[in-house]
């Protein structure tokens, strides 16, 4: 009997040995797009961070055998199994079936598996029909703009190929993704996967929020964030999230309002007129009634107060029949009074026409002007003490003649270079006396200028001219002497020539009513507009994206507009500084379209301002640009007026060099309006672009003498209302082929 037991044991085990099927390996890989490794993080006992391998075999049940940490939980038919760092092999047993050993180093990980690494097994079942396996997975594709969103495919982190694309394969039953990008909406959606691929494509909304702000106050700079956007208005998309508004101009209260924006909000901010930041000036000048004229306007006469003037530097012109006029430049601080005092020097005629002749024993030099100039940090980059180690004022003296001495408290050597000369004074020094030889000294009081005394670690600038001994003027047989007209020639088309090129084909001369400009011809090309490289961190983003602007040929003012030339057109002068050979300023956009349309009856040709792009391109030095960061050099000085060593005033045109193509003042002197209304830019390429197709604000280019050097680069952009008038706004013309 015994022996009968012990034959039935052993052909039962065979009968189950026969019948045992073996699990297969179908492969094993790395999968680098899936993080679920780091993002479900698991420990060994050492504290060391686990590979983890995703076993896939369509049946529960398994379990495994190796260096593995912790449970192995089963879903969608896959296996957690998370193993330690550098394992080689894994075994997995399934109830009624044979024991499979994988030894990884088997498929070229020879080291075993990484920690924080996800891999993926793939185990099939025998095959007993002797039809194709099915694994019960599915492959699943999924595009998704942008291209850089993050997917959650499960709860585990998925990666996008450089395509935006994800491809693999899954387990067929219900599955769902999280989608998320910088800048958009977060999506969420489920999904049931089926024997056939799923192809899926998601784009993602933008979350960004749409500013608009504007202020009433013309000329206005708004900021965010600290960052300018824009003059008068700007508007556009941002990011959720929050933010300072700001309003700015000198010499006006800064207005601010905090907001946050949400995920497609559109809000709109109106600051009203900024508040003027104000003080007052006190005038004490004989004779009694002497005029008063302050920035151009006619404001009363002398003595007087005059009040509400806003901070900063003002031109103040003190007239009488039978005087001479005096200017001066007087700086206005808030809540304080300036103070003027003098006497106007009677005029000197006689009854019949004669010529004044200037005696050569009587030579004196002027001040044409003294003021701070708070954006010059000479005074503390180069820092000089008194004796009692008290900070020193620095006044820099333009004056075009070496060997000049100072009295006063003066402190060290005066060195003298490129014009100008650097005189450290004490802390509340009020008098600079200036002496060179052949000339009357000149003794210059700071308190006729609005400065009481000059403060340590500040910057002045004081501006002396040599007198003209060759400069005859008739005087007339008339008790007093008027000032006379820019132009005497009339308006009348009869006295209008166009000369033909003076030099070349690239120049040509007109001439209306006796005032000559020219032109230069710009040869038409392609080039990059906007912040390119020179530009450096200097570049705002209104100045961006750089893109590829193709134009034609056109011609360009040699030099702006002048003041002679504005007058012999529209027989008027509205400029604040006057001077023949200045360039006009104060004219508005809509004043430039109305002389240029005078212009074009009077010569019968078709002047017109600049595109913003021709504008660019001819500051750049059209096709011989050199790469400069301004219009002729990379320093400023050499060919532009500007803060620095404008002395606060307009100066004759063609007094700078030129930039590559002849071009005069293209940086600095005055702003040049362009026809363009103002705009943000687009990448693409354009040709003989005009800028946007309407706006609030036109575009103004170039700087100006009261502009720091960052705008008067050949990219910067900035934007006024076409009925602004402000100092030192004018323009350059235009003649197309």
């Amino acid at each position: 009997m015994q022996r009968i037991f012990t034959f039935l044991f052993f052909l039962c085990l065979a009968v189950t040995l026969v019948m045992a099927q073996e699990l297969s390996v179908k492969g094993f890989d790395v999968d680098p797009s899936d993080l679920s490794a780091s993002t479900h993080r698991r420990n060994d006992a050492n504290g060391q961070a686990c590979a983890l391998v995703k076993v896939r075999l369509a049946r529960p049940g398994a379990t495994f055998l190796g260096n593995v940490m912790g449970g192995t939980p089963y879903s969608q038919s896959v296996y957690m199994v998370y193993m330690m760092h550098e394992s080689k092999y894994l075994e997995v047993r399934l109830d009624g079936y044979l024991p499979v050993k994988v030894n990884f180093t088997d498929y070229g990980f020879k080291n075993g598996v990484e920690s924080l690494t996800t891999y993926v097994l793939s185990i099939t079942l025998p095959n007993v029909t002797g039809q194709p396996e099915d694994d019960g997975m599915s492959y699943f594709t999924l595009t998704v703009t942008p291209k850089n969103a993050s997917v959650q495919l499960d709860g585990d982190l998925k990666t996008l190929n450089e395509e935006g694309v994800l491809s693999l394969r899954l387990a067929r039953g219900p599955h769902s993704y999280k989608l998320a990008a910088s800048g958009y909406t977060e999506k969420e959606k489920s999904f049931i996967l089926g024997t056939e691929r799923l192809d899926l494509a998601e784009t993602l909304v933008s979350s960004k929020a749409t500013l608009s702000v504007t202020c009433a106050t013309s000329g206005a700079d708004i900021y965010i964030n600290d960052e300018k956007k824009g003059r008068s208005s700007w508007s556009g998309s941002i990011d959720p999230g929050h933010y300072l508004i700001e309003a700015r101009k000198e010499g006006f209260i800064t207005q601010q309002k905090s907001i946050t924006l949400s995920d497609n909000q559109s809000l709109k901010v109106d600051f009203p007129a900024l508040m003027a930041r104000v003080g007052q000036l006190d005038i004490n000048y004989m004779p009694i009634n002497a005029e008063v004229v302050i920035d151009g306007e006619k404001k009363g006469t002398s003595p007087n107060m005059f009040k509400n003037l806003t901070v900063g530097s003002h031109r103040v012109e003190i007239r009488k029949e039978g005087y001479q006029s005096e200017m001066k430049t007087v700086t206005i601080a808030e809540g304080q009074t300036a103070t003027l005092n003098g006497s106007l020097s009677a005029t000197t005629t006689s009854s019949t026409s004669t010529v004044a002749i200037v005696s050569s024993n009587t030579k004196e030099l002027t001040v044409k002007s003294f003021a701070l100039n708070p954006y010059d940090l000479t005074a503390s980059a180069h820092r000089r003490n008194d004796a009692n180690g008290q900070a020193c004022a620095l006044v820099k003296v333009r004056l075009e003649r070496p060997g000049a001495t100072f009295d006063g408290n003066v402190m060290g050597d005066t060195p003298y270079s490129m014009g100008e000369y650097y005189v450290y004074m004490m802390k509340g020094s009020r008098m600079l006396q200036v002496k060179l030889d052949g000339y009357l000294p000149v003794k210059v009081n700071f308190a006729d200028y609005g400065i009481a005394g000059v403060e340590p670690l500040s910057t002045y600038i004081l501006t002396l001219v040599l007198p003209n001994v060759t400069d005859f003027s008739a005087i007339s047989t008339s008790s007093s002497t008027s000032s006379s007209s820019l132009s005497s020639s009339s308006s009348s088309t009869s006295n209008i020539t166009q000369s033909d090129p003076t030099t070349s084909d690239d120049k040509k001369t007109f001439t209306v009513n006796g005032v000559s400009f020219t032109m230069i011809r710009v040869e038409g090309g392609t080039f990059t507009m906007g912040a390119t490289s020179e530009q450096g961190n200097d570049a705002y983003d209104s100045e961006k994206p750089a893109h590829q602007v193709k134009l034609s040929s056109y011609s360009i003012g040699e030099t702006e507009v002048t003041q002679e030339l504005w007058e012999a057109v529209m027989s008027g002068n509205p400029s604040n500084i006057k001077g023949a050979k200045r360039p006009v300023d104060q004219v508005s956009w809509d004043d430039c379209l109305e002389f240029i349309k005078k212009l074009n009856k009077l010569t019968k040709k078709s002047f017109r301002l600049p595109t913003e792009a021709e504008w660019e391109y001819a500051s750049r030095g059209g096709s011989k640009c050199n790469g400069y960061k301004y219009s002729g050099s990379n320093t400023l000085g050499d060919v532009a007026w500007y803060t620095d060593n404008s002395g606060y005033t307009t100066h004759n045109v063609a007094t700078r060099q030129s930039n590559e193509l002849g071009l005069y003042d293209m940086s600095g002197n005055v702003w040049e309006w362009c026809s363009d209304w103002y705009g943000s830019y687009s990448s693409g390429n354009q040709t003989n672009p005009q800028g946007a197709n309407s706006g609030r604000t036109r575009v103004g280019r170039g700087g100006g003498w009261g502009s720091i050097a960052r705008y008067c680069r050949s990219s910067y952009r900035d934007s006024y209302d076409p009925g602004s008038r402000d100092i030192g706004l004018g323009l350059r013309l235009v003649l197309s082929e």
